[in-house]
């Protein structure tokens, strides 16, 4: 049976049609997100598609950086491959990580880092079929963990799972006289991008992703791709905000912001309620809550697990590389474009 990899041969609608067949196609796998990435990050663009037989098996969008003069460079992909459809095995996602990587590796020459996501229906291991593969796990950090909360269950169930004093919060959230509005438009994400800022000045942090990103993010999906923004006001003023995307099987929790008043009144606990109900409606079998840190952010943490969701971790960072020039260079490129992104930290500009 033929099998082939087509590189940079479809437009973005027909990216996101393809996409939309898959359980684990997601926003870092869209055609906005990875041009505006690649756009703040002086990184290329690409778009690959596996197809065997004319059937799709997988899509990647993939990031490329190159080192000047030699020929090397980085090929990224977060959360990607995107490959997970019903019928779904384990060979498939072994060819679709061969022909990515005889693709950016074998003929480009790159070093692939693969970040992939969380496999929560697969029922595989997508670190073995890496393995397999010739990726190598990276190491020297700890993998990044999230709470899931499976949201088959019915709404009773899943508010009685709720831990106490989270559910009191949100009775008393739903007491409080507070005005939710939700929708696509760029209002509703200038206003949050109003709490965040405030929020980011008293509390002195940076994230990966911020509101000014998402506004071009969202600007450039097509409809159904689109960011849900809730914000919460109290007395007509912005009190609190809430930013996830649902695409595929998972919705996931982007941004969360608010300011004094939403957390006397405790807005952010309706806002995350809110979030599972929009979830459920949208057809998602898994709410995502964008990770947690019980270290660096213990108060997140318990507020996040508050939710009563199932701690998981991902896979970890993968990558492979065809000879000693991505071996060496390329995390030397890398640590210099690190120290020139740290004098931009203060904007959250798109990770790497």
């Amino acid at each position: 049976m033929s099998l082939e990899i087509l590189i940079d041969a479809i437009g973005p609608q027909e990216w996101a049609d393809l996409g939309a067949r898959f359980c684990d196609y997601n926003l870092y796998q869209t055609w906005a997100y990875g041009a505006t990435s690649a756009q703040e990050t002086a990184s290329r663009a690409s778009r690959a598609v596996i197809v065997r037989g004319g059937e799709v098996l997988g899509l990647a969008s993939v990031r490329i950086k190159r080192v000047p003069v030699v020929r090397a460079g980085l090929a990224y992909i977060y959360w990607g491959p995107v490959w997970q459809r019903p019928g779904c095995t384990h060979h498939d996602l072994r060819v679709i990580l061969q022909e990515l990587r005889g693709e950016y590796t074998v003929r480009q020459g790159l070093r692939l880092r693969i970040v992939p996501g969380l496999a929560l229906s697969a029922g595989l291991s997508i670190a073995d079929e890496l393995a397999n593969c010739e990726y190598r796990l990276e190491h020297g950090a700890a993998p990044e963990r999230t709470t899931v909360v499976d949201l088959a269950l019915s709404l009773d169930a899943l508010r009685q799972r709720l831990a106490q004093k989270w559910r009191n919060c949100l009775n008393y959230a739903e007491r409080m006289d507070i005005t939710l509005r939700a929708g696509l438009e760029d209002a509703l994400l200038a206003d949050f991008q109003t709490l965040y800022e405030q929020m980011r000045d008293t509390k002195n942090f940076a994230t990966g992703l911020n509101p000014l990103s998402l506004r071009r993010i969202q600007a450039a999906l097509p409809q159904r791709e689109k960011l849900h923004v809730t914000v919460a006001y109290k007395d007509g003023m912005p009190a609190a905000g809430h930013v996830c995307t649902t695409l595929g099987e998972t919705c996931i929790y982007l941004m969360g912001a608010s300011n004094d008043i939403g957390r006397q009144c405790k807005a952010a606990y309706l806002l995350q309620w809110r979030a599972v109900q929009l979830a459920r409606q949208a057809g998602a079998r898994w709410y995502d809550l964008g990770g947690i840190d019980p270290v660096q952010n213990p108060g997140v943490y318990h507020f996040k697990r508050g939710l009563g969701g199932t701690e998981v971790s991902f896979p970890g960072r993968f990558t492979t590389c065809a000879g000693p020039t991505g071996r060496f260079l390329i995390p030397l490129a890398e640590q210099t474009y690190r120290g020139i992104r740290s004098l931009r930290a203060g904007f959250g500009a798109i990770k790497i």
